[in-house]
């Protein structure tokens, strides 16, 4: 049993720990938006996972993964980048606000993108069939060449 328990409790801790160490003094919409992120990030990695098959394909997982990933990306327009969010733990670049369109035109590839895969994993999911081939290849590919667009342009380096 604890050959069981002790790399859980070891696993926790650390994945716990980690996230609060990250966003360390961060607070208000800049620690929200920086949470946001993260959560985006694991879902991709959980995706990306399912995708390249080192962990078996879930329809239901898939769906919920999308489904933060949309609903984050929506509010990106919206809620985690008002004007004057920015400061020295913030990893955003003034170039956001300065070209609010492109940013925007950026998150809403990202939402639409996840808003298709989840619509695509909640059919599959409903009829019991596992995800495959290239629709969802295509979107998660979609998907992080959106993020990746995202980050060049619009995130400096302060991890």
């Amino acid at each position: 049993m604890f050959r069981f328990l002790l790399p859980v409790s070891v696993t926790l801790v650390l994945a716990t720990t980690t996230g609060l160490f990250a966003h360390s003094g961060a607070k208000g919409i800049v620690l929200e938006r920086m949470e946001a992120m993260t959560t985006i990030g694991k879902s991709m990695v959980a995706i990306s996972k399912m995708m390249r098959g080192s962990k078996s394909v879930n329809a239901s997982e898939l769906e919920d993964h999308a489904s933060l990933i949309e609903i984050h990306a929506r509010k990106m327009t919206t809620d985690y980048f008002p004007a004057g969010s920015i400061g020295k733990l913030s990893a955003a670049k003034d170039s956001i606000w300065q070209d609010w369109e492109a940013f925007s035109a950026v998150a809403t590839t990202l939402k639409d993108s996840a808003f298709q895969m989840q619509t695509h994993a909640t059919k599959l999911a409903q009829n019991g069939i596992t995800p495959e081939g290239k629709d969802f290849v295509s979107l998660f590919t979609s998907m992080k060449r959106t993020c990746a667009s995202c980050h060049d342009a619009f995130r400096s380096n302060k991890d």
